[in-house]
């Protein structure tokens, strides 16, 4: 499914860049004004076509950008990680409130927009998230989730 075309955003690159490197963070840019998101039915096929993770959601609503899919919720997010193939993402409205709950759900990783870019300081929103994902992750390992 394509995602609508949204415009071009005003973003300090080389400062995401710079704080990316400083926290060791992962960063994905996409500058593609559509973009394909896959969906748990999807996995398999994208796996087979040489994918090394997927990205799903929204887990949550969110305002970066409009998704025309329903969002998963974490239940319904959980259900697709335990079915895919493949390492997921969380994508959609995740932010510092709800990342952990998207880490104990069985997320890989979580893509964050607007909690972090929007943060007067990014680097330590960045560290801040990074922890509440790992405590996630912990919580879903003592509670005995795979």
């Amino acid at each position: 499914r394509r995602i609508i075309k949204r415009p071009p955003r005003d973003v300090d690159v080389e400062r995401v860049i710079e704080d990316a490197l400083v926290t060791g963070t992962l960063l994905e840019m996409n500058g593609q004004p559509d973009r394909l998101d896959l969906r748990d039915v999807h996995a398999r096929a994208a796996k087979e076509a040489g994918a090394d993770y997927v990205g799903v959601g929204p887990v949550f609503g969110t305002t970066t950008k409009q998704v025309p899919a329903p969002v998963l919720g974490v239940e319904g997010f959980a259900a697709v990680v335990r079915d895919s193939p493949l390492p997921v993402v969380g994508v959609g409205g995740v932010g510092l409130v709800n990342i952990g709950q998207v880490a104990a759900a069985g997320a890989h990783g979580a893509a964050v927009v607007s909690d972090a870019l929007l943060a007067e300081d990014i680097a330590e929103r960045v560290r801040r998230l990074r922890a509440a994902f790992d405590m996630g992750v912990n919580a879903a390992s003592l509670a005995g989730a795979p």
